[in-house]
């Protein structure tokens, strides 16, 4: 193949490194107006009094917004087609303060400085209401209302598939662990931010660096209680996401604004304020017990998790079934049970975060494995082994096949190349610096089949200079998507992906798309481009041939060109195609929908050594290999990316980061850069990329997704080493220094008492 599994730069990279692309703080438009918010100091408050007196003689100042004179209509910022009901709790200024950081009012003023100066002026009297800051002190007073008309348990899910009680009952070994995660942030370089203008037909548009265009229409629409069909959505150009921008936040409130005002509105938040009022990856806790033959078998797996969503239920309520899903994908465990449950608490609400649950309940599960083995005096990769799924193995809790998962193969193929069992041995200890091994399995998705309509619709056609034109729903967030597509199409139509043009991610132009979400970008809309890309070129032989003067049949496109079979003369390239076309008046454009049937596995094995220092509790991690099935690599380049920034964001959850929310005041405490501390360059090890490439036949040649779950193994695997290293237990993360030296000082004791 020309460009399929090619190592394309970014269509897009000279843009970004010279500075040249155009972010939406870049932009600038005429007669903008500023909106800055005010926040709540408390976790839990009603607002008794506004007073905005001294405010509204800022010079500058257009208008001041509050729950008072905004609307009252509740939504849910995480719906993303029309017909979707979730419970709606959240309102643009709510009355009663849920957490820390909620909405308070807003100041709309000519200048930044003129709406900064008079927030700061806008004094509010609270009363204080009991906040409930864990989801221990939730559940314990459940009957206390944290909003009006609801408990703090949002959703309590279940499955129990086979005889789970008799098989524990006949297990030779019952192993039991409790986990807990912290909660993170996604910390993309792009600040949140917004714009908002009137049209000159009346509605509204909206300029967002989202990922969906069409949740940000519905979302604003129910907020502001009007059409989806009043409201235009544009995606401008983002610099990271992560997950942390698939919900609307800011876009609501500057809709409005301007809606009102009838003038353009923007909304850009520092960081401070995207640390404490937007979304984090929620927190957890998860007791796993796992019951096991001596040869090494699971017969039975129950795990409970209690999952932190935050003040607001939001994208929250759907953790527990997404957790649930990987529970039953990677291991072939024939009884298994599994409780989830969603709690409400008085803190900054959770979202989206590049796995959607999954890093979470791969921690809780593959520290387990690695205890269970350890208590069966097994090899951890000998006792995976025993237990991974087949391929084509149907998921017992979804029905649905895991397609072509070639697990066994990562972990095979990864212990080899890591040389797992030279290094496999106990570390001495009595020396400072320990050495340590582990590894971790995961599992994710391909997309949302067989729910929330899993289906892309393109429309490609061929413009007069001869490029190509794609419109499409197809929301890049930086990672190369558009690439990925531009090859797709070169590969059907022989052209250059650089003579790919891409229509803007506009709700006018588009047809409905879910965005970008749940792994499905080069699964599903890749495959939806290739199938346009295919009905495109049949399109244009036909086409070709009536230009040549040929049958339908007799003519293919080779090399730029198409060519009548037998004649080595005649032939026409793609722009002449277009020019003859344009004269004679005939369509060069086709549309295909496509619409998911299957929901295949990805999958991954990662392998990390780490050395600990005992003294100091410094962990470093010396090496890394991330091998993962990913059926095809459409371009090698941009997946080995995406493993690397997965493996740099695991290490960091692993190891440092946590906004740590002050127990008694509900207070983000690292709120910045400064306080909340990042995996950096000087800190990565070498990390090494083997693909496993045996193909996923409902994918676009062979392909499945690769973005999220490069993420999900590393903490299992790093956190496994340590405790390989240290011959220790450790469960609560992040494994900071101070806790493996209390780790350490805990054996210490022990063994002198």
């Amino acid at each position: 193949m020309k460009h399929i599994s090619q190592p394309h730069p970014m269509l897009d990279a000279g843009e970004k490194v010279s500075g040249r692309l155009v972010y939406l703080d870049d932009m600038q438009i005429d007669g903008l107006l500023h909106a800055r918010l005010v926040w709540s100091p408390l976790p839990h408050a009603r607002i008794l009094r506004i007073d905005t007196e001294a405010a509204r003689r800022v010079p500058g100042v257009v208008e001041i917004f509050h729950h008072g004179n905004t609307p009252a209509n509740t939504y849910n910022s995480t719906i993303w087609y029309e017909d979707q009901e979730e419970p709606e709790d959240e309102r643009m200024f709510p009355e009663i303060m849920r957490h820390v950081g909620d909405r308070v009012a807003a100041v709309v003023a000519e200048t930044p400085e003129a709406a900064r100066e008079a927030a700061s002026l806008i004094t509010v009297k609270y009363e204080a209401l009991p906040a409930f800051l864990t989801t221990a002190a939730a559940l314990a007073d459940n009957d206390r209302l944290l909003k009006d008309g609801g408990a703090h348990l949002a959703v309590d899910l279940s499955f129990d598939y086979g005889q789970t009680d008799a098989a524990f009952a006949e297990a030779d070994l019952v192993v039991t662990s409790t986990v807990s995660t912290p909660r993170t942030h996604h910390c993309a370089i792009e600040n949140h931010a917004c714009v908002a203008m009137p049209e000159g037909d009346g509605r509204i548009l909206i300029l967002s660096p989202c990922q969906s265009i069409f949740s940000v229409q519905m979302v604003t629409a129910r907020a502001l209680g009007i059409p989806a069909a009043d409201i235009r959505v544009v995606k401008s150009a983002i610099g990271g996401s992560f997950g942390g921008k698939a919900e609307p936040i800011l876009d609501p409130l500057c809709a409005f604004f301007a809606r009102v005002l009838q003038r353009p509105v923007g909304i850009t938040l520092d960081r401070a304020e995207t640390f404490t009022a937007t979304r984090t990856r929620s927190g957890s806790i998860g007791q796993v017990r796992t019951a096991v033959r001596r040869d090494g078998h699971i017969l039975a797996r129950d795990t409970d998790v209690r999952i932190d969503i935050g003040a607001y239920q939001t994208g929250g309520g759907f953790l527990p079934g997404s957790m649930s899903q990987r529970m039953s994908r990677l291991y072939d465990v024939p009884n298994q049970r599994f409780r989830g449950r969603a709690v409400l608490t008085n803190t900054v609400s959770s979202g989206a975060f590049r796995g959607y649950g999954s890093p979470q309940i791969h921690l809780i599960s593959e520290i387990n494995m690695d205890l269970t083995a350890r208590a069966l005096g097994m090899d951890p990769v000998t006792f995976r082994l025993h237990n991974l799924i087949a391929p084509d193995k149907v998921d017992q809790v979804t029905g649905i096949s895991v397609g072509n998962a070639r697990i066994r193969d990562c972990v095979e193929q990864g212990a080899e190349a890591f040389g797992w069992k030279g290094r496999w041995f106990p570390s001495d200890p009595l020396t400072r610096f320990r050495c340590g091994v582990g590894m971790a399995c995961a599992t994710h998705i391909n997309g949302c089949y067989p729910g929330f309509h899993e289906a892309t619709t393109a429309s490609l056609g061929l413009r007069p200079d001869g490029r190509l034109y794609l419109t499409c729903a197809l929301h890049d967030l930086g990672c190369g998507s558009n690439t990925v597509a531009a090859q797709i199409i070169a590969e059907v139509l022989d052209a250059a992906p650089t003579d790919v043009v891409f229509c803007e991610v506009d709700s006018d132009l588009c047809a409905y798309d879910l965005g970008t979400r749940a792994s499905r970008m080069s699964y599903i809309v890749g495959e939806a481009v290739r199938r346009t890309a295919e009905k495109l070129k049949e399109h244009l032989c036909g086409i070709a041939a009536l230009a040549l003067n040929q049958m339908r049949g007799e003519v293919t496109l080779e090399g730029g060109h198409f060519h009548c079979t037998g004649w080595t003369d005649r032939r026409i390239s793609l722009p002449e195609l277009a020019a003859w076309a344009e004269a004679c008046g005939t369509g060069l454009e086709v549309t295909e929908t496509y619409r998911a049937t299957a929901n295949p596995g990805s999958y991954a094995a990662h392998f990390a050594e780490v050395e600990v220092d005992v003294l100091t509790g410094r962990v470093k991690v010396t090496d890394y290999l991330a091998v993962h099935d990913l059926g095809r690599a459409l371009n090698q380049r941009l997946v080995e990316g995406q493993i690397h920034g997965g493996v740099q964001i695991g290490m960091g959850y692993a190891l440092l980061e946590d906004i740590a929310i002050d127990p008694e005041t509900g207070v983000m405490k690292a709120d910045s850069f400064s306080r909340y501390h990042l995996v950096n360059a000087p800190e990565m090890p070498n990390v090494r990329v083997m693909l496993i490439e045996k193909g996923e036949p409902t994918g676009p040649y062979g392909a499945k997704a690769v973005g999220e779950i490069a993420t999900i193994p590393v903490a299992p695997a790093i956190v496994n080493a340590i405790n390989h290293a240290l011959d220790s237990q450790l469960t609560e993360l992040p494994i900071t220094q101070e806790r493996v030296v209390a780790a350490e000082l805990r054996k210490m004791a022990s063994s002198l008492s």
